[in-house]
């Protein structure tokens, strides 16, 4: 229909949005509580490990709070450098042969916290191998690097992939 010439146009219809099932974001998703796997995939410098560890099927384990875990965790940037040393993207690395097995590396039974880590650990892979370097904070920084604690163990930052 045509608008009288000079007519004010008319004003948009304001229609408030349905209530739908869920709020968005992590709604819906499963929640793995105050786990050791559950505060690690929630840090925002361990994203990609927590999708490794999903990936290698250990998010459930990791998350059985009848059991302690250490996770020496590398950082974003260490998965970066990771995934660029054997000439992948980031998004493929979660593909890679043998992630299982890196990721594993990663794990250890047991609570170590940062003043009781002894000098050797045994991994989920089964492999024994001197303790990784942890640090509280690199230089003079404020952010918290270790001995990020859970209902059934621990988790450290660490710089390096260990493969």
């Amino acid at each position: 229909l045509a608008r009288p010439l000079g007519a004010a146009a008319p004003r948009p219809r304001c229609v408030a949005a349905r209530a739908g099932p869920g709020k968005g974001g992590e709604e819906g998703g499963k929640d793995f509580g105050n786990s050791v796997y559950g505060i690690l995939s929630k840090h925002g410098d361990t994203q990609m490990i927590s999708v490794a560890l999903t990936k290698a099927g250990l998010d459930s384990t990791l998350s059985d709070e009848e059991k302690e875990y250490t996770i020496f965790a590398p950082s974003d940037d260490a998965m970066a450098d990771f995934a660029k040393k054997k000439g992948v993207t980031k998004l493929s690395l979660m593909e890679l042969e043998g992630l299982d097995e890196v990721v594993k590396n990663h794990v250890v039974e047991g609570k170590f916290p940062m003043a009781d880590l002894p000098s050797e650990i045994t991994t989920l892979a089964g492999k024994t191998i001197p303790t990784p370097k942890v640090v509280m904070n690199k230089g003079r920084s404020k952010k918290q690097l270790a001995n990020f604690n859970s209902l059934n163990g621990c988790f450290h930052i660490i710089d390096a992939v260990m493969e």
